[in-house]
This record gives C-alpha cells, sequence and structure tokens, in this order.
C-alpha cells in the first residue's frame, strides 16, 4: 500500500465518522461537489475552468 492510499482511505473514514455524527450523508457531500463544480467559473480561462471540474468530478468517484 502506497502511502498516499493509507491517507486517502483514513481521510475517508474520518469523513464518514463526520458525517454520521451530525446525520449528514455522502449523497449530500457529493450533490453539493457537483453543483459547485458546475459553477466554477470566476473569469479565469475556460481550459483552468474545464480541469478544475475534472479534477473535483475525479476526486468525487473515488469519494
Amino acid at each position: 500500500m502506497t502511502l498516499s492510499f493509507l491517507f486517502s482511505s483514513q481521510l475517508q473514514q474520518r469523513v464518514h465518522q463526520i458525517l454520521n455524527l451530525r446525520g449528514g450523508s455522502v449523497k449530500v457531500v457529493r450533490h453539493i461537489m457537483r453543483e459547485y463544480a458546475e459553477n466554477i467559473g470566476d473569469g479565469k480561462s475556460e481550459e483552468f475552468k474545464e480541469s478544475e471540474q475534472k479534477r473535483i468530478m475525479d476526486l468525487l468517484e473515488n469519494f
């Protein structure tokens, strides 16, 4: 196992624990992050916008 995988796994477990304690869900977090990704665009280039959207969506797929 790589260190990044272990960190990612531990981070994911901690996020799930916090969500459970607060009555939240991963589904809600994913929805909010998708909405956020769709609304990226603060005057930067279209290329930047698309790369950030892809990065966020890739993170969500692995979450």
